[in-house]
């Protein structure tokens, strides 16, 4: 995953090719730049403004960091695209299948729904 996101054959990753590499995956979906900020900020240990591999893999595997509330409140607003506070099925499905139909869509479906039957524990 980490070469096919460098585009640049660098060996790193900087916002842009870590932002078009995870749409790339998860379909399109909105994310402000600020979000990107802090995404690059929590996985760019060294502090050099790139993500080189060591850094990817460890943002991977290192569950408190990729855990932490800014991470969680930057992922749920990955999903409520509407910004009310929670999310849909609709808006699972939007960001999913990047808005429309697909075989990526109709492939995780399962996966997505199974995911919002555990989360959603007031059956909303």
């Amino acid at each position: 995953m980490f070469e096919m996101m460098d585009t640049s054959k660098d060996g790193f990753l900087t916002i842009d090719e870590l932002k078009a590499g995870i749409q790339q995956q998860m379909g399109s979906f909105y994310f402000k730049r600020t979000d990107w900020d802090q995404v690059l900020v929590s996985m760019d240990t060294n502090g050099d403004g790139r993500i080189d591999f060591t850094e990817f893999i460890s943002a991977a595997y290192d569950r408190s960091k990729l855990l932490c509330r800014e991470n969680l409140n930057i992922a749920f607003k990955m999903f409520d695209l509407d910004g009310n506070g929670s999310i849909t099925k609709d808006e699972l499905r939007q960001v999913f299948g990047g808005g429309g139909e697909s075989d990526l869509l109709h492939r995780f479906e399962k996966v997505w729904m199974k995911i919002l039957e555990e989360v959603d524990t007031d059956g909303n």
